[in-house]
């Protein structure tokens, strides 16, 4: 017979005031994860009177989370709980500890920012895979380091006043620019300082991904760059070449709390989503993020995969998103010659066949069942996942035929891709997941091959920018606009030459062996541009 459940006294403070028993996983335990709480633990040096404010605050939280419970189509029932998506635990005040005491006023407002309406926006999963509010945040409340980059990332997004267009970039509020620069030294500062070991490696790492995605935010097209491969060199200098190791890393005694599987995850895989969106390639190979991504395919998997499968980024694109970066790095193979790529390139076969390949896996490509379910608890989020889905899968075929493939646009089968693209646009812009979009709308701007269709691209860009602070659509922008003024032919006056001769297999229009295209144009004006939805904020 079991003895009498005990209480831990190192247990966190949520769990004793619920009167629980805390499993004690750093930085949120699981009671904490599974129901949306908010999980803090206490100094070792607190004394009774610490004590006595953080229940008191924590009582204050759970009483307003029972007293503000709403029952709605977009609620998610988990574990006999109901966790309203529009009463998140996190919208209640912070919780008071050491780093959180030290914040002046415009600190806690910038800190109150990201966790109420920042965090939330990032994320187009449902909060309980919300990793923005789920890890970061506990994780921000124990070092330094990551709190501030958390407030300088809410610096930049506050930062952008007004309407993104043309000379948006100097319309910004001096006043949090100049906060966000503060926060953003303070962050680096602890990062030159700290010293990096396998203990607290992944602290760094976490650090430098917020770090990184503030850069994104405000449309950073370098810095964003060399911090991600000073993460890249952390994870390679302590798992080494396989990076699927950090997920069953086992650290002994430490100056920082031992990670749990779930964050290590989550760390991992937010490096890898932004590094496959890097129009550079990647760092790691792809069948490395694969190994990482695709637990549940493992015969020993290094984490429980029942929680890990939706991404706050992508939702279910997962699939998507990894052949992109295949996408990027054969296309960056491709122009690491001297020699024109043409039948007579000694690697042409290989090279090719890598594209079909490709091609076909694409057009196999399916949303994983376990993603999908997540949105079908959520009802009417599913229809709309399963259009961004096959919007995405457009939009990566179109890049990997026009680049890899060399087809022209103005071929008929290109010209019907970009037809069905458009149309999908249509059926996402305006929702809640419109801000995956800046990719597809790229590759759609990017193909237009008439003044009509450019016209319909820049109304899109047009009317997303009047909901989001976004940068990274202002970059996308710039790039095609200089697509556009770089063709030296006037694309007017080719639609309906270009479809008699491809029904007449003129190759002169079917294929695009000209050496100039976006990539080459980026790499000209010096630029890393990442395109993936952790810059895309709206507007609140």
């Amino acid at each position: 017979m079991a003895g009498p459940r005990k209480h831990s006294r190192t247990g966190c403070v949520t769990c004793k005031v619920r009167k629980k028993r805390c499993s004690e996983d750093r930085p949120i335990c699981n009671d904490c994860d599974r129901l949306g709480f908010t999980c803090v633990y206490l100094p070792k040096t607190s004394n009774r009177q610490v004590l006595s404010r953080y229940k008191a605050q924590v009582e204050q939280e759970l009483l307003g989370k029972k007293n503000h419970r709403r029952v709605d189509e977009d609620e998610v029932a988990l574990d006999g709980e109901i966790v309203s998506l529009g009463e998140d635990p996190y919208l209640s005040q912070p919780l008071a500890d050491p780093l959180m005491s030290q914040l002046d006023p415009v600190g806690v407002h910038l800190y109150s920012y990201y966790r109420t309406h920042l965090a939330q926006i990032i994320s187009i999963a449902p909060t309980r895979q919300n990793y923005y509010l789920q890890v970061f945040l506990p994780m921000a409340h124990q070092h330094a380091g990551i709190l501030n980059g958390i407030m300088a990332w809410s610096a930049h997004h506050l930062s952008i006043t007004t309407e993104n267009g043309e000379g948006a970039e100097q319309q910004r509020d001096s006043s949090y620019l100049e906060l966000a620069n503060k926060y953003t030294l303070k962050s680096l500062e602890r990062l030159r300082s700290e010293e990096t070991n396998s203990e607290t490696f992944l602290w760094t790492l976490a650090q430098v991904l917020v770090l990184c995605a503030a850069e994104i935010c405000q449309g950073d097209v370098k810095k964003w760059k060399i911090l991600l491969k000073f993460g890249a060199g952390l994870i390679e200098k302590n798992v080494g070449s396989d990076i699927s190791k950090l997920l069953s890393l086992r650290s002994s005694q430490s100056t920082m709390p031992h990670l749990d599987s779930r964050t290590r995850y989550w760390l991992l895989a937010n490096f890898i989503y932004h590094d496959i969106m890097c129009s550079q390639g990647t760092f790691f190979a792809t069948e490395q993020y694969r190994k990482v991504l695709y637990q549940q395919e493992q015969e020993t998997p290094s984490v429980s995969t029942e929680t890990l499968h939706l991404d706050p980024l992508h939702g279910i694109n997962r699939p998507i998103l990894l052949y992109l970066g295949d996408i990027t790095n054969l296309m960056r193979k491709m122009k690491q010659s001297s020699l024109p790529f043409n039948k007579d390139h000694p690697q042409f076969r290989e090279y090719m066949e890598a594209a079909h390949d490709l091609e076909m896996k694409l057009h196999q490509a399916v949303p994983n069942v376990t993603d999908l379910k997540a949105y079908r608890e959520t009802s009417s989020d599913n229809d709309l996942c399963l259009h961004l889905f096959r919007l995405m899968q457009t939009a990566a075929l179109i890049h990997l035929k026009t680049t890899c493939l060399k087809y022209s646009k103005y071929c008929l089968e290109i010209q019907y891709l970009w037809t069905l693209l458009s149309d999908r646009l249509d059926l996402v812009l305006g929702t809640k997941l419109e801000g995956s979009l800046c990719f597809p709308m790229f590759i759609c701007g990017i193909n237009c091959m008439d003044k009509e269709q450019r016209d319909l691209v820049e109304w899109r860009f047009n009317n997303i920018m009047k909901r989001y602070k976004c940068y990274n659509f202002q970059r996308a922008r710039i790039i095609m606009r200089k697509v556009w003024n770089h063709e030296n032919v006037d694309v007017s006056d080719l639609r309906s030459d270009s479809v008699s001769s491809h029904s007449s297999d003129n190759s002169e229009f079917m294929f695009d062996l000209t050496n100039k295209d976006w990539y080459d144009i980026v790499d000209e004006m010096g630029w890393d541009i990442s395109l993936p939805k952790v810059s895309i904020c709206h507007i609140i």
